[in-house]
Order: C-alpha cells, then structure tokens, then sequence
C-alpha cells in the first residue's frame, strides 16, 4: 500500500514537523511519500526510501496538487495531516483515493467549517476524547489514537 501524508515536510522543527516524522516511521511496513505544504519548496527529495514534494500557490489550489501527487506516485491513500479548517470545504470531493484526517478538533461544538472539511473521509483520527466526541456528534467516522 503506497500511502501519500498531506502534512508540513519531516524537517520542519515544529509539533507537525515532528509527527510527520513519527509518522513516516511508524508507517515503515508501507510505502510512504509526503505532500509538504509548508517546508518545502523547489524539487522532490528523498528521505529514507520516502519522496518529499513541494506544493506551491494558496490552501484553494492544494486539493489540486495532492491529486496530482496521488496520480503521480499511485498512492492509495491520502493520510492528511494538519489544521483541515485552512482547506477548501468539500476538496475531499477532489481526492480520487480514499482520505484519512488526522487534524485537531478546538472548539465545542465542532467548528462548521472543521466539519465541512473533514466530512467524505473514510476516517477521521481523534487525537483526543473531546475530538472523538465531536466527531461523533457531527455523524462522522472516527477513531480514537492520541499521540
């Protein structure tokens, strides 16, 4: 299974620089590549056995890039990973492979537009019990995985 992680490049030293890396560890057993929006600009480059692509332009633009990205390297999944509210609300809808969110729930109820950007995922990480009931309570799928 090649999976494509939609997140900030692995280097970034931040708390979403870190999980990238922690999740292109954990994911070893797969093919991993990762979709940088933030970290990386210029060409593809290599971690490990992982390409790290660039994606350029604004949030609007990036469902594009990560479908070209899913084209280009086969993948079979979309694990994004970051705050989804700064995304164009339906661009699940744009994604030809299944999509997994993994993206912090901060407010009671879910914010409308967290909701309408993660709603069409297969799944939805809850990285806590508050975000696993806010899933929940907005009808979507969820899982439990704190980090």
């Amino acid at each position: 299974m090649r999976i494509l992680i939609f997140g900030v490049a692995p280097w970034v030293k931040t708390a979403y620089g870190k999980n990238t890396r922690d999740l292109m560890s954990f994911l070893r057993d797969f093919d991993v590549d990762v979709a940088s929006y933030y970290g990386h600009h210029g060409t593809e480059m290599r971690v490990g056995s992982s390409r790290v692509f660039p994606c350029y332009e604004s949030f609007n633009e990036l469902p594009e890039w990560i479908e070209y990205y899913v084209q280009g390297t086969g993948a079979d999944m979309v694990l994004q990973h970051f705050d989804i509210w700064v995304l164009p609300e339906g661009w699940i809808e744009e994604i030809s492979v299944p999509v997994v969110t993994y993206a912090p729930v901060d407010c009671e109820p879910m914010h409308y537009k967290q909701a309408a950007c993660s709603r069409g995922a297969v799944m939805n990480v809850a990285m806590s019990k508050f975000a696993q009931r806010a899933f929940a309570q907005a009808g979507m799928p969820n899982v439990y995985i704190p980090h």
